[in-house]
This record gives structure tokens, sequence and C-alpha cells, in this order.
């Protein structure tokens, strides 16, 4: 969502979230309570298991990951990446002036020209309902957006919607 990168590229918006303990500090709550877990818990401990090897975390995630990399017969990581591992090329804005890129998919650099800079390649999706405005270029959003109920005005009856251009 253009939110999103608004709040990761540009820090618009952001609500900052700091750690009781050291000086970290994250734009999302879960990334600071996943830092607290990893960094200042006392919880379970995981290592690497290669002799040699002093690689240690208390994230299964980071782990899982580690051991994907191959260890050399001293248990030291080897230089390189992983086997299989696909070096995704960027895709970027090309609007002048604008450092928006993304790895991997052209579709959101697409959708991001059309939302930030209006460049016509992609019709939004609006709501259907009478006397909804919502509008969004991405499918999900607008699928969840249709399941949520209306009352006869238009308006969202559970909450406050979001309007995503």
């Amino acid at each position: 969502m253009i939110t999103q990168h608004l709040s990761s590229a540009h820090d618009i918006g952001v609500v900052w979230h700091f750690c009781p303990s050291c000086p970290y500090k994250s734009k999302s709550s879960s990334s600071l309570r996943q830092h607290l877990a990893c960094v200042h818990s006392q919880g379970s401990v995981h290592s690497c298991g290669v002799p040699g090897c002093g690689y240690w975390t208390r994230n299964r995630r980071s782990m899982a990951l580690h051991k994907l990399r191959p260890h050399g017969q001293d248990g030291r990581l080897l230089k390189g990446k992983p086997e299989g591992w696909v070096k995704q090329e960027w895709f970027y804005c090309g609007v002048e002036g604008c450092g928006y890129k993304i790895r991997g998919q052209n579709r959101p650099v697409r959708i991001h020209r059309a939302a930030v800079h209006g460049t016509g390649e992609m019709e939004p999706r609006r709501c259907t309902k009478k006397g909804c405005s919502f509008t969004t270029f991405y499918l999900d959003s607008f699928q969840d957006h249709l399941k949520r109920p209306h009352g006869k005005n238009g308006l969202l009856l559970s909450g406050l919607g979001k309007r995503i251009l």
C-alpha cells in the first residue's frame, strides 16, 4: 500500500516504537516485540550445531536461514549465496526525481506510478455501494472492503474505513 511506502521510504506518518532497554527503535510494534524476544529475553537459545560454528540466536527463523548456508570444514560459513538463491532484478519507477524501486516484480511499480504520479497506467477499483467513495489499486484491499457492511448512506458500519489511493 502507498501508506506503507510513505512510512518506510520517507518516514511520513511514522510512529516509532522504542526499546526500553537499549537505543533500538522500530516503525512496527511487531519488530519491537521480536527485538525484545531475541535480544533481551532469557528465552531458549538455538545453536547452529556445526562443529566450529559459533552462531546462535533466539529466533528460530534466523537459525533456519543460517542452516541453509554452507559451512566449511572449520565450521565457518562459506562465502557466497545459498544454493538455489536467485538474485531478483530491480524495477524502478522511472518518473524523474522519484527513487521508488522494488525487487522481483513490475506490478507494484505500475501501481506506484498510477497512485503517486497519476500516470493512468491502471484504473483504480471503486466500491460499487451507493454513497461509498472507497478507491484502491489493490485487489485484496478491494475484496476486503466489499465484505464489510455498508449503511444506507454508503458508509462502513463497523469502524472507520480507510480510503486508499
